[in-house]
């Protein structure tokens, strides 16, 4: 216990001095050495609602109610460039596998593309209603998109041009997270509805009804095995991708879940939440993770609701993004 301490100690020390500007204090999330806040990116003029990595890890993207993609240098902890996006809030964006594309989604009712080397616009595809959520297929042969209109659009990025569509949601459609081998849709409604979806047909494969309030987040292990479900009664469920069977709950936040991750090793969740808290789950049992962790604890963070959640691909780092305007990157030791 002492040893542990000493090194929590160290840490803290250590690492004071990598919040910016602003003079924030390092900080453990709920006394665990697994999980420290080593760098605050801030710049926004609104909540920020999206984070993504590259593929590399070498850079990050933000973006938020300001209409504003910024690009961040995670080794500096300091921005590589920014640009007005949309004409209103982003609310989602996501990179190509190759880094050489950044697509982003309004409430403009616009999906656009950009190269990230220097912010300039590829192309632009004005939708019926407003982007919620997108992603990019493991391949970068696609961009799945969806929000308000009920309907998912696939894209092909070469050109922005749409390629097929899944219609007939009865609610908005609020997370989308392609499978690992890209032939599985996962999409999750306001109406509580998880549904697994067929890409090359188009075709629904399973769906259940997770939560009788929406589903706000989803996100697909990267193994493949599992899909993890975020809600906006504080509820997450880690599902078996085949059964649709629940294999876990993770018991604890007392807000909406408004993202979830996947370590890349599989064995870990990330989740932000709308009581300012980030934590980790073992995703096979579903309790928290760290030392002297019960389910009544709330942890803070964020000086606000946090939005979003993204693992950096070598698991080492978190990035969280939040009302309060900033973006934390938080270190993972792993015990």
């Amino acid at each position: 216990m002492l040893r542990r301490f000493a090194i929590l100690l160290v840490l803290v020390l250590v690492l004071a001095g990598c919040g910016g500007s602003e003079g924030y204090a390092a900080v453990t999330v709920d006394n665990a050495v697994n999980l420290t806040r080593v760098g605050i990116l801030s710049g926004h003029a609104g909540g920020v609602n999206s984070t993504a990595w590259t593929a590399d890890g070498k850079t990050l993207a933000s973006a938020g109610d300001d209409a504003v993609i910024y690009l961040w240098d995670p080794a500096g902890a300091k921005e590589v460039r920014h640009w007005k996006a949309h004409k209103l809030a982003v609310t989602s964006v996501a990179f190509s596998p190759d880094g050489k594309m950044l697509a982003s989604g309004g409430r403009d009712k616009a999906v656009t593309l950009w190269d990230p080397s220097n912010g300039t616009q590829l192309r632009t595809f004005a939708d019926s209603d407003q982007i919620l959520t997108l992603a990019f297929s493991p391949d970068g042969k696609l961009l799945a998109t969806g929000g308000r209109s009920k309907t998912v659009n696939f894209f092909d990025p070469a050109t922005l041009q749409p390629t097929k569509k899944i219609e007939g949601f009865g609610d908005r459609i609020n997370g989308l997270a392609f499978s690992p081998d890209g032939a599985t849709l996962a999409t999750v409604t306001n109406a509580g509805l998880l549904q697994l979806w067929d890409v090359a047909s188009g075709a629904k494969k399973q769906e259940i009804l997770d939560q009788k309030v929406g589903d706000v987040s989803v996100a697909w292990s990267p193994d493949g095995k599992l899909i993890a479900t975020g809600s906006a009664n504080a509820k997450i469920t880690i599902w078996d991708a085949t059964t649709l069977q629940s294999v876990a709950k993770c018991e604890g936040p007392i807000g909406a879940i408004r993202g979830v991750a996947f370590s890349p090793d599989s064995k870990i969740l990330a989740s932000a939440s709308a009581d300012h808290s980030t934590r980790l789950w073992n995703v096979t049992t579903g309790v928290r993770l760290g030392p002297g962790r019960t389910n009544e604890e709330v942890s803070f963070g964020h000086g606000s609701e946090v939005n979003s959640v993204a693992w950096r691909p070598d698991g080492t780092m978190l990035a969280t993004g939040s009302y309060d305007q900033k973006v934390f990157l938080w270190a993972v030791q792993l015990q």
